[in-house]
């Protein structure tokens, strides 16, 4: 599971986004997409360190998966296509 508050602990901090994906052993993808979407949510560390990792998952962060899944359907499908024609 994503440690959401420690990437917007670190961005509040002032690291960069290589930084944090580094940091913290995770894709430099995965850092961009929660600092993004917690951007467009209004979301900052300070607002966060009330909620936990599952609370923040939940409420702010379910897009993210539902889109991702979304994608990787289409993907699929778009892949497939392409092979058949």
């Amino acid at each position: 599971m994503t440690n959401y508050k420690e990437i917007l602990r670190l961005k509040s901090l002032g690291l960069n986004k290589s930084q944090i994906s580094d940091g913290m052993g995770i894709s430099r993808q995965t850092t961009v997409k929660v600092i993004q979407r917690a951007e467009e949510q209004g979301l900052s560390y300070e607002t966060a360190v009330g909620l936990s990792d599952k609370e923040l998952a939940n409420n702010c962060f379910r897009q993210e998966k539902a889109k991702s899944t979304r994608c990787q359907i289409m993907s699929k499908y778009t892949v497939n296509w392409r092979k058949a024609g």
